[in-house]
């Protein structure tokens, strides 16, 4: 058995990249690792509960919220 840490983060809304004033949503993601970025900042990797998606993001957006059993 496998615990996974449970994270939340606000990420722009899909299709509002582009627009004067993006819209945000919240998103559920489980945190894989920590690595470092090209220009040597940490980063958190992180895979999307939903979607499998993985996609970095800097530590302070991160919102822990838990922990899960691996299914």
């Amino acid at each position: 058995m496998q615990m996974r840490t449970l994270t939340e983060v606000r990420v722009i809304k899909e299709g509002t990249e582009n627009d004067e004033e993006p819209s945000y949503e919240t998103r559920k993601f489980y945190l894989l690792h920590w690595g470092m970025s090209v220009k040597h900042y940490t980063v958190a990797i992180c895979e999307d509960c939903d979607t499998g998606q993985i996609r970095c993001f800097l530590p302070e957006s991160l919102k822990i919220i838990g922990q899960e059993i691996k299914k």
